[in-house]
């Protein structure tokens, strides 16, 4: 039973140190500032965790014997469901990754990898949005055709459950050539009292620790969790990711 608890710890170590980096990678570049709270990615990573971390090891300790001949086979097969449940996570995890925070009219939509349709990147007029980025999110905005016919075509194709102007890299721009538009849509902080009425101890240690004068928000629509960002009137950066509600909903 000693040599059982000693193996057993090994693979746990092992497996801790896979599941920290992995952890390091997906909350720190994949899915940096709270947006695993906007896209519910945290469960397909704790599924994995519990697999690598938790039944690994047991197994490890139900099975190992010194004295048994199929002891090689038998540690072998544990760490191939290991590894197997590892690639479909880090795979479903890297797929459904952010890649774009794009501006959309009168606010932001998160926009993961899995969303966009790979054609649609042809299309794009700028050679920075051909393709998704690797690591990290980029800040975009979209814009919207200047043709009537093309915008009410673009209009009438999402709500019919088409792409939506955030999700179609031909109408996405740069968005610091933009941001004097985008700040002309900011929003007061003090709106979010009304639609966090349980937070509101909350939403006024922000408008406590970013003055209205200077900053408001935006609405971000996610997948999973809406979340509001405080932004900078003046630059229209992006101050703060915070996971409230950005509007009645």
């Amino acid at each position: 039973m000693k040599l059982r608890l000693i193996a057993s710890l090994i693979h746990f170590g092992l497996s801790a140190f896979v599941a920290v980096v992995f952890g390091c990678i997906v909350f720190g570049l994949w899915y940096p500032n709270q947006l695993d709270i906007a896209t519910g990615v945290t469960a397909i990573f704790l599924l994995v965790l519990g697999v690598d971390v938790v039944l690994g090891p047991l197994l490890t300790l139900i099975v190992f014997n010194p004295l048994k001949k199929e002891l090689k086979r038998d540690l072998f097969i544990i760490v191939v469901i290991q590894l197997a449940a590892l690639f479909y996570g880090v795979q479903s995890v890297y797929h459904g990754r952010p890649v774009y925070v794009v501006f959309n009219i009168d606010r932001f939509d998160l926009v993961q990898s899995s969303d966009i349709a790979p054609e649609s990147f042809a299309d794009a007029r700028l050679e920075q949005f051909k393709s998704v980025p690797w690591w990290g999110v980029e800040l975009v905005f979209a814009k919207r055709p200047d043709d009537p016919d093309e915008r009410q075509e673009l209009l009438f194709g999402a709500l019919s459950g088409g792409a939506d102007l955030a999700y179609i890299p031909k109408y996405y721009d740069s968005y610091s050539n933009n941001a004097a538009f985008v700040s002309a849509k900011i929003r007061e902080l003090n709106e979010l009292i009304g639609f966090n009425p349980n937070s509101k101890a909350q939403v006024e240690r922000f408008i406590e620790k970013y003055p209205p004068a200077k900053f408001g928000y935006l609405p971000l629509r996610a997948s999973r969790q809406d979340m509001t960002l405080i932004m900078n009137k003046e630059t229209a950066a992006i101050v703060e990711y915070v996971s409230l509600k950005p509007w009645d909903s």
